[in-house]
């Protein structure tokens, strides 16, 4: 290089080239972590005590149990027996419905994070990472028809894929199959309940029985993804996905929406339980669809295979029917 190059200059080696002090490290340099955000996993106050009261209550509950045992069998030692047995069995139906709410929270648990793994080998599309998904997914379907269908797939599976092609073949050929049933389900029962309540003299009453039978949809629906859950567990389940249609952005636009369109021309009572019947029909349909979410152990964003005005038609065609129907 040239002394008077007019972008460079040279540099006498004994130089300071004034390299800054901390490239060199300080350790009394006090490094401190400024993430102020709260911990997501306190359990809030209200649960902690609800969880307390439920222990306390449930030791109450075993002494008197105790106390009770021990005056029976000071004045009967064959009543006192006989109750004991009796609190045998009781204590073993409580364990067995313990584990399997433990066992049904641990599926749910399993879903969500393999929900979320395989949107990560979605987006990454690494290589070499399905392997342990396979294994994971084959773990939860266990001893089920989901587990033979999804071993049947597999069986089929190419072996030249990446982790995002693993995920849209198992989507494609082992999920795609349970969607249907799920949306065929989801379909059938939306139409229904909305006729149920398009005819019913009685809203509120047939309101109770419209939440029930979605709340036996819901349970359905998990049963089809392979989810065990208790009681318990599934009006947990049902309550969350209530939260989360509710919170959906575009639920209320389109309810309203198709509520207009159908109203339009009708008078009167006709108009507002036919109004009311398809409401609530596309909310059931909502909510079945948010359970298809919440259950599937792979992501997906793709659209029920029906639209509002599916539901629209059937009702009024099941109205109709209704209709023509000869009196008795």
């Amino acid at each position: 290089m040239a002394e008077r190059d007019p972008y460079f200059r040279t540099v006498d080696d004994e130089s300071d080239w004034g390299v800054p002090e901390t490239i060199s490290g300080d350790d009394n340099v006090l490094v401190t972590n400024d993430d102020y955000t709260t911990d997501k996993h306190t359990k809030s106050w209200g649960k902690k005590a609800l969880i307390l009261l439920i222990t306390i209550s449930a030791i109450i509950f075993t002494w008197q149990c105790y106390i009770t045992l021990m005056d029976i069998l000071e004045a009967n030692l064959f009543l006192g027996a006989a109750f004991g047995v009796l609190l045998t069995v009781f204590a073993g139906l409580i364990s067995v419905e313990m584990f399997r709410f433990y066992k049904g929270q641990r599926q749910l648990a399993k879903a969500e994070q393999l929900r979320e793994q395989s949107a990560l080998f979605v987006r990454e599309r690494s290589h070499g990472k399905a392997d342990s998904f396979i294994t994971e997914l084959k773990a939860l379907y266990e001893h089920t028809i989901q587990g033979e269908l999804l071993l049947s797939c597999l069986s089929q599976q190419p072996d030249y894929l990446n982790d995002a092609e693993v995920i849209e073949y198992l989507s494609e050929h082992f999920i795609a199959r349970l969607d249907q049933q799920a949306y065929r389900l989801i379909q059938n029962e939306s139409v229904n309940i909305g006729v149920l309540i398009a005819l019913s003299p009685l809203a509120v009453l047939d309101a109770l029985v419209a939440l029930w039978r979605s709340f036996k949809l819901v349970n359905k629906i998990n049963k089809i993804y392979g989810l065990s859950l208790t009681r318990v567990g599934q009006w947990q389940v049902f309550f969350k996905i209530i939260k989360m249609t509710l919170l959906a952005a575009g639920t209320e636009v389109a309810i309203s929406t198709m509520i207009e369109k159908t109203s339009t021309g009708m008078t009167g009572l006709v108009a507002g339980s036919v109004a009311q019947g398809i409401g609530v029909g596309i909310y059931v349909s909502r909510l079945g669809q948010e359970a298809i979410k919440q259950s599937r152990p792979i992501a997906s964003n793709n659209k029920p295979p029906f639209g509002v005005s599916v539901l629209m038609d059937g009702i009024m065609q099941k109205l109709k029917n209704k209709d023509n129907e000869p009196k008795s």
